[in-house]
């Protein structure tokens, strides 16, 4: 069969992009991070055609990129790439006549994971700052150190999943597409408890990019370097 390799000429790769965000993106978990890595490959190769897309210039992307993020960041944006050029092959009918141009680019190595840990006093200050900054991001880090649950894990938590009783909560639709029942401890049934009943019975009303944001903000007022929310998942194992 001939293909039709006008659609890679003519296209730019802004309108796969925007294609795959449009229709593919919001059956993910992570739609917020999928969405800004769109935006910033927008940004970088929007304006060109997909058949101009080479090796030569996602390397030189790459290069630049490992210049001020680190390489498992850069390693997911082009990834990405990858991904929607495939899937503009395999389901939208594009033709590469060189197949697609990821493929051919080294991507950074996987960084080494992470194991940092709170040291002596740091749990206790991150705490005290992380109240005096504002009522919510406090009981998120306690529950976040009392129960390893996710970032994604605690901002859907609702009044509903919670059994006081039994001491446990229901974490939905947790990372592997399950739900999963964690036991709660002493210092995260005091937080729970802590906190004020909303009308629309979520737990906490914040979006997961400020959960990320207000911890940020804390461990730059509280003085601890190099600490990620989830590290905090590390302590509680």
């Amino acid at each position: 069969g001939v293909f039709d390799k006008s659609k890679a000429d003519k296209q730019l790769v802004k309108e796969f992009l925007t294609r795959y965000l449009i229709e593919e993106v919001p059956k993910m978990k992570s739609f917020s991070s999928h969405k800004s890595n769109i935006k910033l490959l927008d940004d970088y190769f929007g304006h060109l055609a997909l058949n101009a897309l080479t090796p030569a210039l996602i390397r030189e992307y790459r290069d630049k990129r490992l210049d001020y993020v680190k390489g498992d960041t850069v390693r997911k944006n082009i990834s990405l790439l990858g991904r929607v050029i495939k899937h503009a092959i395999t389901e939208w009918d594009v033709h590469l006549p060189f197949g697609n141009p990821v493929n051919a680019v080294k991507l950074p190595p996987k960084g080494k994971s992470r194991n940092r840990r709170l040291m002596c006093d740091e749990e206790e200050i991150l705490l005290k700052t992380a109240k005096e900054y504002d009522g919510v991001i406090e009981p998120i880090i306690r529950i976040a150190i009392e129960t390893a649950a996710r970032r994604g894990e605690i901002q859907r938590l609702c009044w509903q999943n919670i059994n006081f009783k039994e001491s446990t909560a229901n974490l939905l639709d947790t990372k592997n597409g399950e739900d999963r029942e964690i036991p709660l401890s002493e210092a995260a049934l005091h937080a729970l408890k802590s906190l004020p009943r909303s009308s629309n019975g979520s737990v906490f009303n914040m979006q997961t990019d400020s959960i990320t944001q207000a911890f940020r903000m804390v461990c730059q007022r509280a003085g601890i370097e190099d600490l990620w929310f989830h590290d905090l998942r590390h302590e509680a194992t």
